[in-house]
This record gives C-alpha cells, sequence and structure tokens, in this order.
C-alpha cells in the first residue's frame, strides 16, 4: 500500500520525510517524482507539496487504494513563510502570481496575501480529494509529537519511533533571509 503526504509546502515536509526515513517497511521520497506521471513502487511513502496540483492524476492512479496523510501547519505560518522566499527565481509563489492570477486579481495584493490566498487554494484542493478517501490521517505540525505516532500507528510502521520522534529536534529546510540570493536572483532572470 502506498502512502502520499499532501500538503502546502513549508509545513514540516522535510522533517516529516526524515521521520519516515526511519520506518523499515516502507520506502520514502520527498519530491521524488521524476517525470509527468505518478507512478512509485508499492510500499512507498511520498511526500511532496505539488502533489496538490496533480490530485486529478493521483486519484486516477491511485484512489482509494493508498493511504492519503494530510500534513497541516497553521495557514498564517505557512503563507508569512512563503512571503520571505517570495524572491526565489523559480519559486511557486511566483509562479502562482504571475501565472495563474490575472493582473486584476494581483493589483494591490501583498506579497503575504498572495501567498495566504495560494497556501487556502492548496487547502482547499486537499480537503475536497480527500472528502470520498476511506484511508486518510492528519498530522499538524503544531502537534508533531502526538500526531506523528498516531500516523506511525495508522500506516502500520516498522522501525524505532524514538529515532523518528528525534527527527523533531532538528530544524531542517529553514527560510533563511539572504539578501545576497535576493541580489542573485534579480540580476539572473
Amino acid at each position: 500500500m502506498n502512502v502520499f503526504v499532501l500538503c502546502t509546502g513549508r509545513s514540516g515536509s522535510v522533517t516529516f520525510y526524515n521521520v519516515c526515513k526511519h520506518i523499515k517497511n516502507y520506502t520514502t521520497g520527498h519530491e521524488s517524482r521524476k517525470n509527468l506521471d505518478i507512478v512509485f513502487p508499492d510500499n512507498h511513502i511520498e511526500i511532496d507539496n505539488r502533489l496538490s496540483w496533480f490530485l486529478g492524476t493521483l486519484n486516477e492512479n491511485f484512489g482509494n487504494d493508498a493511504i492519503y496523510v494530510h500534513l497541516r501547519r497553521n495557514k498564517y505560518e505557512v503563507a508569512k513563510s512563503y512571503s520571505k522566499r517570495f524572491y526565489y527565481r523559480r519559486g511557486i509563489t511566483k509562479g502562482f502570481k504571475y501565472n495563474l492570477l490575472n493582473s486584476s486579481q494581483r493589483l494591490n495584493k501583498s506579497d503575504y496575501d498572495i501567498c495566504l490566498d495560494m497556501v487556502q487554494t492548496m487547502e482547499n484542493n486537499i480537503k475536497f480529494f480527500l472528502e470520498n478517501k476511506s484511508k486518510k490521517v492528519e498530522v499538524n505540525v503544531e502537534n508533531f509529537e502526538n500526531d506523528i505516532p498516531k500516523f506511525w500507528r495508522y500506516i502500520n510502521a516498522e522501525g524505532d519511533i524514538n529515532l523518528a520522534l528525534n527527527e523533531l529536534h532538528i530544524k531542517y529546510n529553514p527560510t533563511k533571509k539572504s539578501i545576497i540570493k535576493k541580489i542573485k536572483n534579480y540580476l539572473y532572470k
């Protein structure tokens, strides 16, 4: 049985990936999709915020024959984190703002407001997708300590959960405030 972790990004997905690497009866990947298709080996956990934009294909390929995890974090914190990374040249936030929204939709909107709208859109997509799924579990970043053991039991994970929980004490993929990166991204558009 495959496990798909659906999230907005900036929501602890790298931490969750490192937790899942301690599971012995599943392989684990973070944004490991190499092609446009959504094909994974059996007993694989895939963690990828981009899946929230490909839910139709995910449903077509796996439907109710997979376990789905909704990895969540406070949407205002997610939007704040994304807005700090807004300058990333190929970031999803810029794509959302300039390729999905028309100019009147983004007029007079702050980067934070655009990010909040993107996060809410992704959350809505995930919630709608999960409505008719029978095998699903929610994991909240703000409640990792309690939700990870619940997830572990739900998927019948094998491995050392105490080692896995130690991953929660490591800060993975933090948002950095680098003026050098901002300048490079501006110069090399």
